[in-house]
């Protein structure tokens, strides 16, 4: 009987020792892997924008009832009507963006080092960014209505049914496009931003830290938006409230439509500057919580063959 045993035990050892290295191979394949997930990138980019524009969006909604000619709302709790559809939209608009301009991409020189990839052209990171827009812009555009609507102190402010149901009755679906054109017109901006981030980043990584040019590429590329874009902004406020253009067609009035971007670039650049370094972060830590589950469902899934191996060895033994 131990001379029947002994054969089946080093054929037992023998099937454990064959199934190890593969189920070795599938840890350190889902370990070492570095390259940043698709649903990633979504995620990470999505929340740490609409977190970071939840926190803005009461002085938001001050500046927008300014613009429109109206006092802001004396209960400060009204200032925040809307804020979830705001925070949806958000992060539908920059989620989609980040996952859009890490598809387009070139792929790095150097297979093993993923973060050495090179910047998107500008107009791949154009058209991204138009995609992104046009997909949100029924709900940007119901987001302007609700908090439009506090405009009346005496009334309740709209819901965004109720929007919603105002724009199509009264424009039909295109109601939820309007004002698509300078929307496309900006996203020559959002394309610059994101050039100049992946560029400048690239760059800086070896001299200031990952952190450090994460955050500094973030700031400036949100410097060339602004400075890009902001006469763009004034003239469609300009529209919005029924007043000329321009003045007149010489350099000065050209030059004014610049005027007041200098401390909201650096407030909104510095803002920018910090999302950038938080999505990063993020990035990364939701990358390697996803690889360490991915580890821990391959070393159970080797586990298995093994102990069915085993019970069967001591099946045949007359275990």
């Amino acid at each position: 009987m131990a001379r029947m045993r002994k054969p089946a035990k080093n054929a037992d050892e023998h099937s454990v020792l064959s199934t190890a290295p593969s189920s070795m191979t599938l840890v350190a394949g889902a370990a070492g892997r570095s390259e940043i997930s698709p649903c990633v990138d979504f995620i990470a980019a999505g929340l740490v924008s609409s977190l970071s524009k939840i926190l803005v969006y009461p002085m938001e909604t001050k500046v927008l009832l300014i613009a429109l000619g109206e006092a802001a709302a004396k209960n400060p709790m009204r200032l925040w009507h809307g804020v979830a559809v705001k925070g949806f939209e958000n992060f539908i608009y920059n989620g989609l963006l980040w996952f859009l301009k890490e598809r387009i991409r070139p792929p790095a020189p150097d297979p093993a080092k993923p973060e050495s990839r090179p910047p998107a052209s500008f107009w791949k990171a154009f058209c991204a960014s138009c995609l992104a827009i046009l997909l949100v812009h029924p709900l940007s555009n119901i987001v302007v209505g609700m908090q439009a609507s506090l405009k009346n102190p005496s009334q309740l402010p709209l819901s965004a049914y109720q929007v919603a149901r105002a724009i199509f009755r009264e424009h039909g679906p295109g109601g939820f496009f309007a004002g698509w054109g300078f929307s496309i017109v900006l996203r020559v901006g959002s394309a610059a931003t994101i050039v100049v981030y992946d560029l400048v980043r690239l760059r800086g990584a070896g001299l200031l830290g990952q952190d450090a040019a994460n955050f500094v590429a973030g700031l400036l590329g949100r410097l060339s938006e602004v400075y890009a874009c902001h006469p763009f902004k004034t003239l469609r406020s300009r529209q919005q409230q029924g007043l000329s253009l321009l003045n007149a067609w010489n350099p000065v009035e050209v030059l004014r439509l610049w005027n007041g971007v200098g401390t909201m670039a650096i407030a909104d650049a510095v803002k920018i500057g910090i999302r950038f370094l938080l999505i990063e972060r993020l990035r990364v830590f939701l990358q390697w919580a996803l690889d360490r589950l991915s580890s821990r469902n391959c070393s159970n899934a080797a586990k298995a063959p093994v102990d069915e191996v085993s019970t069967g060895g001591e099946r045949a033994m007359g275990g």
